[in-house]
């Protein structure tokens, strides 16, 4: 992913009070709980095509959230969590 989305990341989960393995889980949960399964069927054949699928999904997965792009529904919930709350 590079050190430049690293940052970029950490700072997005910064902005909720969490770290950056907390914001990415919450993120991941939060992707898969709401979108349909076309759309994760279009990631799935996005991560077969690379040699590293693993770092392509999460990419892609994080990178509206971190732009705060389409995925409004999920940084509204990211929001409506307190930092403290267990889930993190």
């Amino acid at each position: 992913m590079g050190p430049d989305f690293a940052g970029r990341v950490g700072a997005k989960a910064g902005t909720f009070g969490l770290s950056i393995g907390a914001f990415t889980a919450r993120t991941v949960r939060e992707f898969g709980q709401n979108v349909g399964e076309e759309e994760k069927e279009a990631l799935r054949a996005i991560m077969k095509q690379t040699d590293q699928p693993i770092l392509t999904g999460l990419q892609h997965i994080l990178l509206p959230v971190v732009e705060g792009g389409s995925t409004s529904r999920i940084n509204a919930k990211m929001n409506a969590k307190p930092a403290n709350s267990p889930a993190n």
